[in-house]
């Protein structure tokens, strides 16, 4: 579920106009402009491993198509945007849970659409988000997370841990929604910026095991040629850390006092790039790599519908390789 933060996602900049200075420099603003239409693919590999009393080796692959529209602008430059969820794919292996194919648009694979591994992602197919953002990159309001949050629990079925789960989302669903894509768009300092200068980007994202803090740098590393034409480049690394509970109470407090399970983050890092088409204030592409471990240990005997296997420790590692591409506009 980190994914989701990890995952999702959003991310942008744009170039200075005058030649001589464009290898020397960047104005990295964002740019939105009334009817504009982007569709992107969010491509996810996972491998996910698991020791312990439970053993497992879960490998996903997921790809999430959506479109973005600028729908509205009112007289303060303040830009409605909607970002609908067209298409979903999802292929999973896994020792215990086996495998499992889904393709919104393939009927032959729905029969595996209510699957655990599956249906969360599945869920995700005609939900809408929408929000409300400055000039500058603050967002006043966003409406459809508790959609977006319910699709991303439904997978764990109706058992108890899912409505422990649900039981601890109760925070206003819009107001967290609105700070997870100020985080997306916080990676846009909003000004000028030199080659090779750096500055930091913060975000903290609400997942089923907690919070998480991306703590992480960005740097300009100049112009680039690609296939989508000169693109400014933006690196990208840093770590992920747990938030406690007195910083922010959460999830992970609700399934420690209620269920009996505790999560404990280990070693994380984050790595990768982002391509910017300076012209139109997008993102053409970007890559991103989370690798992390963690620890969870469990209550014997919880009978908590839902969840197979619970009880004991086991460590788990996940490499996720995210990959975000324009299609078209």
């Amino acid at each position: 579920m980190i994914r989701q933060g990890v995952f999702a996602v959003g991310v942008l900049l744009v170039m200075m106009a005058a030649p001589a200075r464009a290898q020397r420099g960047a104005e990295l603003v964002w740019r939105w402009e009334v009817g504009s239409e982007r569709v992107y693919r969010l491509t996810e590999r996972m491998l996910q491993t698991v020791s312990g009393e439970s053993s497992d080796e879960l490998s996903w692959r997921r790809e999430i198509t959506y479109v973005e529209r600028v729908v509205a602008m009112d007289d303060d430059e303040v830009a409605t945007v909607e970002r609908v969820y067209s298409r979903v794919k999802v292929e999973v292996r896994s020792d215990r849970a086996g495998d499992a194919r889904y393709d919104s648009e393939d009927p032959a694979t729905h029969g595996d659409r209510e699957k655990m591994l599956v249906a969360p992602f599945a869920a995700l197919e005609g939900q809408k988000v929408a929000f409300r953002v400055t000039p500058g990159g603050e967002v006043l309001s966003a409406e459809g997370a508790a959609a977006s949050w319910d699709a991303m629990l439904g997978g764990l079925g109706g058992g108890e841990i899912g409505e422990l789960l649900k039981a601890g989302s109760m925070e206003d669903q819009s107001g967290r929604l609105a700070r997870q894509i100020q985080d997306g768009l916080a990676m846009i300092p909003g000004r000028a910026v030199r080659r090779r200068e750096h500055w930091g980007n913060d975000t903290t994202h609400a997942t089923p095991i907690g919070r998480v803090r991306a703590e992480l740098e960005h740097t300009y590393a100049g112009i680039t040629r690609s296939r989508w034409g000169r693109l400014a480049r933006i690196r990208t690394e840093g770590e992920l850390s747990a938030v406690s509970e007195d910083e922010a109470p959460g999830l992970a407090g609700t399934l420690s006092r209620l269920a009996g399970i505790r999560v404990r983050l280990g070693e994380s890092n984050v790595e990768g790039e982002t391509l910017f088409d300076a012209e139109r204030g997008v993102v053409a592409h970007q890559e991103m790599v989370v690798r992390m471990t963690w620890e969870i240990e469990t209550d014997a005997a919880l009978g908590l519908g839902g969840i197979d296997g619970v009880g004991g420790q086991s460590v788990q590692t996940m490499e996720q390789r995210a990959e975000l591409e324009l299609l078209e506009e």
